[in-house]
């Protein structure tokens, strides 16, 4: 059985929540408070900066040289703009058709370059914290690794996303990292993340190494899965493939063209016959999912 959907092809940007940078979890308290109690912190937070500033430099000619009160105050600069980024940091990954933007806690990381082109991508793994694959799932246990031609790297833990989220992280970096080739095992992270966000009562007793074999066991039980070639037609012929965008895993991604020349992003995917009711209900889920993101 194959699933369909399809997209009016356009330029696409999207912001996704990301709770894994420090202080986050705070900072997003901070942005649901009133508008009066923010500018009332906003307006405390410029005062007290200026107001030590000038602290400092009031000492200038009291014989005490400007080295000294320059000295003064840069420890005061640095701690206004540590105190600065912790209030208002961006904690959201944007994403667009041409590249994507992290925020600003991986500065040092991505040498000072927040904002990367999916070209420029290296390499996508995944890494396990604690004692690696055979570690029980756990929530904050799995992170996402990406490495840059350029120079630089981004590891984004998966416990930072909403599971829409990271649909959409997830469809973009198969759609659009081209240059790499990304770990097999990306396109199962969202049903690893619901396993991570499930109490841990409710959790399987399942290692990260027993997930990924269960997923490859019920992949390879598929009838082996060919993406169309271009020139293929689709929906009753109404439907031209221009070329294949990205494949993985029992799906496709294609830029698609109608008869009037309009162009759509079109996502195929396969349903084994052979799994249970259960099993194909949680697959047109997760599809249905996908289709809304497109």
């Amino acid at each position: 059985m194959k699933l369909l959907t399809i997209s009016t092809a356009k330029k696409r940007c999207s912001t996704i929540a990301y709770s894994g940078a420090t202080g986050a979890a705070f900072r997003a308290r901070f942005r649901k408070l009133r508008p009066e109690l923010k500018g009332i912190i906003d307006f405390t937070f410029i005062g007290a900066t200026i107001a030590l500033l000038l602290g400092a430099f009031s000492y200038y000619g009291n014989d005490v040289s400007m080295l000294a009160v320059t000295a003064a105050a840069i420890p005061l600069l640095i701690l206004a703009g540590v105190l600065g980024w912790f209030l208002y940091a961006g904690d959201s990954v944007i994403i667009a058709e041409r590249g994507l933007m992290f925020p600003s806690c991986f500065f040092l990381s991505l040498g000072g370059k927040c904002t990367r082109l999916w070209n420029d991508i290296s390499d996508i793994t995944i890494n396990i914290a604690g004692d690696g694959e055979d570690s029980p799932i756990r929530h904050g246990g799995a992170s996402i690794k990406l490495e840059f031609f350029s120079g630089g790297s981004a590891e984004l833990k998966l416990s930072g996303f909403d599971p829409q989220g990271l649909n959409t992280l997830v469809n973009a970096m198969e759609e659009w990292a081209t240059r790499c080739k990304p770990d097999k095992r990306l396109s199962q992270l969202p049903r690893l993340l619901e396993l991570e966000q499930t109490e841990e009562k409710n959790r399987p007793a399942l290692s990260y190494t027993r997930f990924w074999e269960e997923q490859l066991r019920d992949n390879y039980t598929f009838t082996a899965f060919v993406p169309l070639n271009p020139g293929a037609r689709l929906k009753s012929n109404s439907l031209y493939v221009i070329k294949p965008i990205g494949s993985g895993g029992f799906s496709a991604i294609y830029l698609v063209e109608d008869d009037e020349k309009i162009r759509y992003v079109v996502k195929e995917s396969v349903v084994p016959d052979h799994l249970n009711e259960e099993h194909k209900l949680k697959v047109r889920e997760h599809f249905q999912r996908e289709a809304r993101i497109l």
